[in-house]
């Protein structure tokens, strides 16, 4: 009788271990999970610009992607056509083109894409601005901006000016974001100079220069991609004919009636 209270005894210790044993497996696998779906929330975390631009949003830097990461593709977006925000299933990378679809792998009509993201917790929106090219008016804002302009570089600059209108500090009246260049390609010997200005009720607030590069400034896009409210100027610098994955592209934000750079041209480490 003793024998079988033991052998009992000893079974439901047995049994209790056990149960311990997949408690603690079980317990083990589920923080692991956790610690691997923060991880992979974090790497998800993405804005594409266009067509072409991709960055990896990690902890307040945006790190610029040459190619299409293979976990993307099947992630659900927030995407802007013009001004409407719309969200979608899945996307697909194909010959140099976005192309989006909703949960029955039916193609959403995009014609005028702008800028998509996923991953990230905060609201993301893309400004209302107009833009144009050259006018005589413009004359005054480059020879304000640029000392001492003789009129072939004037002509030069001319075509190649364009400008955007946007009230980017809320104060009710718009402020103009010039781009132009002196950079005429069959000119020998000649350091070019690109011109980055933002200028209000005609006069020339802030300019920055970009000295010694064949192509220069060229705003992309303008949006809040941080969500504190205040919208970023997205800049591709040296582009070559038109902007690719490879391209230098800035942040820049407006502070104080001045152009403040709040990321240069920053890559992704493929190592």
């Amino acid at each position: 009788m003793d024998k079988k209270r033991e052998l009992k005894r000893n079974l439901i210790l047995f049994f209790v271990l056990v149960l311990i044993g997949i408690c603690y497996i079980i317990f083990a696998q589920f923080v692991n999970q956790s610690e691997n779906n923060e991880g992979v929330f974090k790497s998800k975390s993405y804005i594409f610009v266009k067509d072409f631009l991709l960055w990896h949003v990690d902890d307040g830097e945006y790190k610029q992607l040459s190619e299409i990461p293979s976990d993307i593709e099947n992630q659900s977006f927030v995407i802007f056509n013009g001004d409407n925000k719309i969200e979608v299933s899945r996307s697909q990378f194909l010959n140099g083109k976005w192309y989006f679809f909703d949960d029955d792998y039916k193609e959403v009509d995009v014609n005028d894409f702008r800028l998509a993201y996923t991953g990230i917790n905060k609201d993301i929106e893309v400004a209302n601005y107009n833009s144009e090219t050259y006018d005589v008016d413009d004359d005054e804002i480059i020879n304000l901006a640029v000392n001492d302009v003789d009129y072939m570089r004037l002509q030069v600059m001319r075509s190649s000016l364009q400008k955007i209108y946007i009230d980017i500090d809320n104060d009710g009246q718009d402020e103009v974001i010039y781009t132009f260049t002196d950079n005429k390609l069959d000119v020998l010997d000649y350091t070019p100079v690109s011109y980055l200005v933002l200028s209000k009720n005609g006069r020339v607030l802030d300019t920055i220069n970009l000295t010694g590069k064949e192509y220069g400034f060229d705003v992309q896009e303008i949006a809040d991609i941080d969500g504190n409210g205040d919208y970023e100027l997205i800049v591709s610098n040296n582009a070559i004919n038109v902007p690719t994955t490879d391209s230098c592209y800035q942040i820049y934000n407006v502070k104080d009636g001045e152009l403040v750079l709040k990321q240069d041209c920053l890559y992704e480490s493929q190592t």
